[in-house]
């Protein structure tokens, strides 16, 4: 008999436990998600943690819980634009609404004006494929990484500019990728200053040589960088920023190898003319 009462009173405890939590706690009454076409509403509340019927134990815990919502939503990047509202006018229920921007899906993509390379190369470049989502900050990467291409078979002067087009389907886009080459680059002259350990003597000029100035054998250093193409040498002239800071890094080691400890390159300036 005693033991029936104990647990009488028990059970009561909890039920006094329960409605005191549920009068003085906050509350979600109610959901509503906007905005998504490929995720359902439960995929919502599973990503996000939040749920109808939720309790909060203050205003503090309801702050953290919504922006650790907002946070979880972010993190699996289908999203471009991501808000929460409440909706009630009483501080302990909750009516939200979830409003979401979903990020489209990549559909065709089509490239024009490509001949220095290849669809196939520049399809590796861009390493996006149909049916994946895609973001502003993609095709920022995109372009810069076809630029960047370009600029290392010397078309310095490339224009790639990408267009998405709308399809029959509301979250899925056509790319369009259009590049203008434009002309090469070359090197038509290559200054060196403070030079004077490696100097060429005027009895070692050499009418081979395309430099104004004869510098000595430290310019063989630049084997991707070369001066003023002329006739008699075609390979001469080409520019790359990759291949130019290799010439550097390699000018750095022979005046270290020949003694020159305390070497150092003070500057240095790449200027583009018309």
């Amino acid at each position: 008999m005693k033991e029936d009462t104990e647990l009488l009173m028990i059970r009561i405890s909890i039920i006094i436990l329960f409605l005191f939590n549920l009068l003085f706690s906050q509350r979600i009454s109610s959901i509503n998600v906007e905005g998504i076409s490929r995720l359902k509403t439960d995929d919502i509340y599973r990503i996000c943690g939040l749920y109808p019927t939720m309790m909060f134990d203050s205003d503090s815990d309801y702050n953290e819980k919504i922006n650790q919502a907002i946070k979880k939503l972010w993190e699996i990047n289908r999203f471009s634009d991501i808000q929460i509202f409440n909706l009630s006018n009483s501080e302990d229920v909750k009516d939200l609404k979830i409003v979401l921007t979903e990020l489209p899906i990549v559909g065709e993509i089509l490239i024009n004006g490509n001949k220095k390379i290849s669809d196939k190369q520049l399809n590796e470049i861009v390493n996006l494929q149909k049916g994946e989502i895609f973001s502003n900050q993609i095709l920022f990467d995109i372009r810069k990484k076809i630029n960047f291409e370009y600029k290392e078979k010397h078309f310095h002067n490339a224009q790639i500019e990408i267009e998405v087009y709308d399809t029959k389907k509301d979250y899925a886009k056509d790319l369009e990728i259009n590049i203008i080459e434009g002309k090469k680059i070359r090197v038509k002259n290559l200054h060196i200053e403070g030079n004077m350990s490696f100097r060429k003597k005027w009895w070692q000029k050499s009418w081979f040589s395309n430099f104004s100035k004869h510098q000595g054998k430290f310019l063989h250093n630049f084997k991707n960088i070369k001066g003023e193409q002329k006739s008699y040498a075609i390979w001469r002239g080409k520019f790359s920023n990759s291949g130019f800071e290799e010439d550097l890094k390699n000018l750095e080691l022979f005046y270290k190898n020949e003694g020159h400890k305390d070497f150092e390159i003070k500057s240095k300036e790449i200027v583009f003319n018309n």
